[in-house]
């Protein structure tokens, strides 16, 4: 059950010891979504600019990983939703942080979560599926009761070119007309 008083969907986690009160642990307010190079970094630092919108604890203070990789175990060890929470928002001990997340919102700026759905195969709701018939919206419809999300989109084009050099594949035009064949077929299969 989430908490009332805060902006994001707050709840109790129990302690791991009796003597220990339980310690308040915050999912995201919002996702920022879309494909890798199309903004999402620039829009996530506009966003949090704001003084009422803060980093989370993930990757460049925006991504946290957890729906396309971290719950199937991909690059890491599988980690639960607990370990999603403790990424979007650390233990609050201080009234100060208390009083932020009373009124603050935290997101995640994942991009991977909107294409990335590779582990599809180990939902127990696709056992035995030769196609996804639940993929990451389905489980972040089940966890959040109203998710909030803002959806990136840039030209096909300009996007993977940018990306293409972003990774180091190459720097000319000829060499990126002669591999994005390649790449098709990569994402097809």
């Amino acid at each position: 059950m989430y908490l009332e008083y805060f902006k994001n969907p707050c709840y109790e986690a129990s302690s791991w010891h009796p003597s220990f009160p339980s310690k308040i642990q915050c999912l995201p307010y919002f996702h920022v979504l879309g494909s890798d190079k199309c903004g999402t970094t620039v829009f996530h630092a506009r966003l949090t600019s704001h003084p009422l919108i803060l980093k989370n604890d993930g990757g460049l203070g925006k991504e946290t990983y957890y729906w396309s990789w971290l719950r199937y175990g991909i690059y890491s060890s599988y980690e639960g939703c607990g370990s999603y929470a403790r990424r979007s928002q650390t233990f609050c001990s201080r009234w100060i942080k208390w009083l932020s997340l009373i009124i603050s919102k935290i997101g995640d700026a994942t991009p991977m979560d909107f294409w990335d759905f590779r582990g599809w195969q180990l939902d127990p709701q696709n056992e035995g599926l030769p196609e996804p018939r639940f993929l990451t919206p389905h489980a972040m419809r089940h966890l959040y009761k109203d998710p909030r999300f803002f959806l990136l989109f840039r030209n096909p084009i300009d996007r993977l070119y940018s990306d293409y050099v972003f990774l180091g594949y190459g720097f000319t035009a000829h060499k990126f007309a002669r591999d994005v064949p390649i790449a098709i077929d990569m994402m097809r299969d």
